[in-house]
């Protein structure tokens, strides 16, 4: 009788290990997720400001202000040496 005891006793303990075991795994991988999605957006967040800047430091548009408006080219029209007519003659 008290080697069933001890195999029931040890069965229970080795139960509550393994529900801790379980509880503790499960708690690591939830911090794990909360720290690497905490780092993937200070990532983001340094990677965005530096693609900024980057893009801010090749934009020559700044520094040569607006491009000045070309002049507007004068046409000569060909000289017509035929006379004006009615489209639709008198009668």
């Amino acid at each position: 009788m008290a080697t069933a005891c001890e195999n029931e006793s040890k069965r229970k303990q080795k139960l509550i290990d393994e529900e801790v075991k379980a509880a503790v795994e499960s708690y690591r991988n939830k911090r794990y997720r909360e720290c690497m999605a905490v780092i993937a957006d200070s990532a983001n967040t340094l990677v965005d400001s530096l693609i900024i800047v980057k893009m801010t430091a090749m934009d020559t548009s700044v520094m040569l202000g607006k491009p000045v408006k070309p002049i507007k080219p004068v046409f000569k029209s060909p000289l017509d040496t035929t006379p004006v007519e009615p489209i639709i003659p008198k009668n």
